[in-house]
């Protein structure tokens, strides 16, 4: 009987990478293109949510920031939390959204939740430069830390695509999924430490923290950003299994099921 599973070839990846540029910048274009205030939105969704975190966890709930302004505090996670949600999301929708060119090319299904990173990434790479702005009206600069943020950024990839890929898979034939994922962003934006540190999570409930591969990692970024205390190296260890479980795992479904993409889109 012959299996269903295909090797997956990064050669062959490698040689559709003209592919998934395109796709990355129709991506980006397509997101602005009719919106009035364009990449502008970049700034201002992060502002407006630094601004209610700020009041509701620093100015009414008065939750510890480690001496630093709450705003800092906040954003310094947020722009980590938008490159998660935003890899989550795209994932969701990459496949549904190519149909034509799923039903009409053959290339490797994976280029699109790729293409959906790569303009993510972009969207990060906007943010961090406004973050480092905000950094500096502060009075604030950066740290020596900071050489690590590319790889807790690629955590951070890694921590939305282990999730997004499942989601992208599934979605061919649940389409419910692309308005489920929306409330499941909500809700772990709820769950994860943005608005507020680790350290006012009470021992009882810190096994959700464990269980959230990003919350160590949002620490982290702090840390790297902010020069708060350095991350727990365990609760970092969790993290990266758990991320290495579900990535590999969701790689092997995505791989496994791509080849009846295009007969059931």
């Amino acid at each position: 009987m012959k299996s269903n599973w295909r090797s997956i070839s990064p050669q062959e990846l490698w040689n559709r990478r003209s592919l998934v540029w395109l796709l990355t910048v129709r991506d980006i274009k397509a997101r602005y293109k009719q919106s009035v205030l364009g990449l502008f939105w970049l700034v201002v969704r992060p502002i407006i949510i630094v601004t209610i975190f700020s009041y509701v966890f620093g100015s009414v709930a008065k939750l510890p920031s480690n001496d630093i302004p709450y705003p800092l505090f906040v954003f310094a996670a947020l722009i980590a939390w938008e490159l998660f949600s935003s890899i989550i999301i795209g994932c969701a929708n990459s496949i549904v959204s190519n149909k034509v060119i799923v039903e009409r090319i053959y290339c490797p299904r994976l280029i699109f939740p790729i293409g959906t990173v790569l303009a993510a990434i972009f969207d990060f790479l906007f943010a961090f430069l406004v973050f480092l702005v905000i950094l500096l009206v502060y009075g604030r600069y950066p740290n020596s830390e900071i050489i690590w943020l590319p790889i807790l950024a690629l955590g951070v990839i890694f921590a939305g695509l282990s999730i997004g890929i499942w989601l992208a898979a599934i979605s061919v034939w649940f389409r419910d999924i692309k308005f489920a994922v929306t409330y499941l962003v909500q809700l772990m934006l709820l769950l994860t430490p943005i608005g507020y540190g680790q350290n006012v999570i009470p021992k009882t409930y810190y096994f959700i923290v464990l269980l959230n591969p990003l919350s160590s990692l949002i620490e982290a970024f702090r840390w790297c950003l902010l020069g708060t205390v350095a991350p727990n190296i365990t609760s970092l260890l969790i993290s990266s299994l758990i991320i290495f479980i579900l990535l590999t795992g969701g790689i092997l479904f995505f791989n496994k099921l791509e080849r009846s993409f295009a007969d059931v889109i």
